[in-house]
């Protein structure tokens, strides 16, 4: 597939592929694994399948040294790579469970690698689906290795199989999504993944949309607490379900020049990681792509550096004064700003193709250096509602309004 490249077996002794995929968002290294890991077989090569981690060693030449964050991100600056996801995939490559897998920058023996971690415990679940190793893939390991003394009694492994399910991380709400594999051979049948994008399908508190992750929405939202949205985080909404983000709370916006939040549709490929299902691009998405509720919350939203596209409605704001939005493209929108009891200003925007731009009940917008281009109505509105227009541009527009 274009910038995708996959090497079939690269890691023998475990049936392991790698995959590389560049993408608008960034650039992935996948490693596929077809076959189990097994308990036994962990035992057997002289380690405590409880005590046990998984790594992922990637060498580095010619590298910075990165910032290693506390939450589990190597930050380069411009480029980070943050805390990921192993998942399971079947014959539909849908993800049906998951666990953490966290990076850490390590210099051994004068090397630099990007190491990716993974407890064996999270892991082993997610294979117990899969074929078992031959058993010339097993010797082979052996002897790379060089341990064959087991440090744990074979009878105790039952047991031990009854304690990695209970110790499992559970998934909760984030239900991670695969990519599909280049169509130039044969595919992943059944496997696991350490990669991913991530599915929200109930509410969240405290949520943090973070900057190196595609996020999927497939219905009402609910976000209480901070919401906090990173530069560059790609949100992608169903087209069916009601979709969209109900923000009750605070929101702590970090979008940025060159890195902006982008909310979009779920077949939208330009951005982000493609999503299970995805097909062709067509009509409107996202009921509501950002619902900003104000009834119960004082605090104003600052929105700056985002894009939004394919939605029903873009935004709905409801209640207080005091928010702006700045530095924002609204593209191929049946509304744009979808305004309630508030007073809003807006700052250097677009407006492309969006059928009716501002749609006010009891509302005042402030309105600066704004570029508008085909639109049914520019200001619909039946009741009491005011927008004041400086320095913008308006073309196409059927309808003006007051």
């Amino acid at each position: 597939a274009p910038g995708e490249v996959i090497y079939r077996d690269a890691i023998p002794e475990l049936g392991a592929h790698l995959r590389f995929r560049i993408q608008n968002s960034g650039f992935h290294q996948d490693v596929l694994l077809e076959e189990e890991i097994p308990p036994e077989l962990v035992a057997d090569l002289g380690f405590n399948p409880l005590r046990t981690r998984v790594l992922v060693l990637s060498e580095f030449f010619d590298a910075p040294t990165p910032i290693e964050r506390g939450d589990g991100r190597v930050d380069f600056g411009g480029m980070h790579i943050g805390c990921g996801q192993a998942f399971r995939v079947e014959g539909s490559e849908e993800a049906v469970a998951s666990a953490e897998v966290r990076p850490s920058w390590e210099v051994l023996e004068g090397r630099r690698f990007l190491v990716e971690r993974v407890e064996y415990t999270a892991l082993e679940p997610l294979m117990d689906a899969l074929e078992g190793p031959g058993q010339g893939r097993i010797e082979t390991l052996r002897s790379r290795i060089g341990r064959t003394a087991s440090v744990v009694p074979p009878a105790r492994l039952p047991s031990m199989g009854r304690r990695l399910e209970r110790a499992a991380i559970d998934p909760g709400r984030l239900r991670p999504w695969s990519p599909r594999l280049a169509s130039a051979g044969p595919g992943l049948r059944r496997g696991v993944v350490w990669d991913y994008a991530l599915e929200l399908s109930t509410g969240q508190s405290n949520y943090v949309f973070c900057g190196d992750k595609t996020y999927y929405i497939k219905a009402s939202i609910p976000l209480v607490g901070v919401s906090v949205f990173e530069a560059g985080c790609v949100i992608k909404f169903a087209p069916t379900n009601s979709a969209r983000l109900q923000v009750r709370g605070p929101i702590s916006w970090q979008g940025a020049p060159y890195r902006p939040v982008v909310l979009t549709a779920r077949d939208d490929g330009s951005v982000g990681e493609a999503v299970y299902g995805a097909g062709t691009l067509s009509n409107y998405y996202a009921s509501v792509a950002l619902e900003i509720d104000r009834s119960t919350n004082t605090t104003a939203a600052v929105l700056g550096n985002f894009r939004i596209a394919h939605a029903q409605t873009a935004i709905a704001l409801n209640g207080r004064s005091g928010h702006v939005f700045s530095h924002g493209q609204w593209v191929n929108c049946q509304s744009g700003l979808v305004v309630t009891g508030s007073e809003y200003a807006l700052r250097n925007a677009l407006f492309d193709n969006v059928l009716t731009n501002f749609n006010a009940t009891a509302s005042t917008g402030r309105v600066e250096h704004l570029t508008i281009d085909t639109a049914s109505w520019c200001h619909y509105t039946n009741s009491a509602s005011e927008l004041w227009l400086t320095n913008c541009l308006v073309v196409a527009v059927t309808n003006l309004g007051p």
